[in-house]
């Protein structure tokens, strides 16, 4: 897959982490990098929990498609299956990381 990438967003931390930095970290223990998307203007998912107060992001695979996301341009062609198994692999490891386990996703 492309790149993982998080449009970092803000709000309370969990237990002194963001969700972030367990975001990385999860991507660490399941053997991905996981880089932050400073962009600004782009339009997220995650706006409305900010909003709300929680911490939270957006995980996306940054490739050739990402700048066509929520345009007129976006479509299920864009979507590529190995990324949202890194996806997959990156969110259980950051869920272990939030809940004191250090990561536990494994490869495979």
């Amino acid at each position: 897959p492309g790149a993982l990438r998080v449009l970092p967003g803000r709000g309370r931390r969990s237990g002194g982490i963001s969700v972030p930095e367990a975001l990385a970290a999860g991507g660490v223990a399941a053997g991905h990098r996981v880089r932050p998307l400073r962009a600004v203007g782009i339009l997220a998912d995650h706006v409305p929990f900010v909003e709300a107060g929680l911490s939270c992001a957006t995980l996306l695979a940054y490739g050739k498609g990402t700048w066509r996301i929520h345009t007129e341009g976006d479509g299920v062609e864009l979507l590529e299956d190995g990324a949202f198994r890194a996806a997959g692999e990156v969110v259980l490891g950051a869920v272990g990381v939030l809940l004191g386990s250090g990561g536990s996703a494994r490869r495979g």
